[in-house]
């Protein structure tokens, strides 16, 4: 999508994710993703582990490392979005331990994004009720569901981070758009790019899942 709009640009995606990794483990490592990836824009999607091991009472100590990573993007001066929770179907495994209180979970990272001067990615809202959009172990999406993912992330970078330039030629007006470079930083990733006549994109990349970069 990112390549298609953003022509002049070369878009880098770095994913950082870690299968299995924990925000305490996520907050320990991103720090130095940072100063390797040096991102313009974090995708932030980290710690649905520790809710579907830690129940309703892990949500306090699983926000404040999610918490701590965005912290550490307002200070490096990069562009933040975090992303809140697709739904989870619980009973199809044991992995999904999760979905009765996903949005109360949700309603904190929101509040949290707020106060970091973030933007606020409903994955939820994204997916619906569409349970088809979700794997059979009621936690991971589908591939239709990673695609919903993707144009959400791709819808939010287009709206708030392009911008428009406009260069008087001899023979007319030319439009262009930029956007910044983005970093996802997570279990997610991020974009960026440029093109005349068409749009700019910013570097992104995402941890611990992906980036992108320009």
């Amino acid at each position: 999508m990112l390549a298609d709009r953003y022509v002049d640009q070369t878009i880098a995606v770095v994913n950082e994710g870690v299968g299995g990794e924990w925000a305490e483990q996520g907050a320990g490592r991103f720090p130095s993703v940072l100063r390797t990836v040096r991102p313009d824009i974090v995708i932030l999607l980290e710690g649905v582990n520790d809710l579907n091991f830690l129940g309703r009472s892990g949500q306090s100590r699983t926000a404040s490392f999610v918490e701590s990573m965005a912290k550490e993007v307002r200070f490096f001066g990069a562009k933040l979005l975090v992303a809140g929770y697709p739904p989870e179907v619980q009973g199809r495994s044991s992995k999904a331990d999760a979905a009765a209180f996903i949005q109360e979970y949700n309603a904190r990272l929101r509040e949290m994004t707020r106060g970091e001067g973030g933007i606020y990615v409903d994955l939820f809202a994204a997916f619906g009720n569409d349970s088809g959009l979700i794997g059979p172990d009621g936690l991971h999406p589908t591939p239709a569901g990673y695609d919903r993912m993707a144009q959400t992330f791709f819808d939010i970078i287009k709206a708030n981070f392009e911008e428009a330039r406009t260069t008087a030629q001899s023979t007319g007006t030319e439009t262009t758009s930029h956007t910044p470079d983005a970093t996802e930083t997570s279990d997610e990733a991020a974009v960026a790019s440029t093109s005349p006549n068409s749009s700019r994109a910013p570097r992104a990349s995402r941890t611990p899942s992906a980036a992108v970069r320009q």
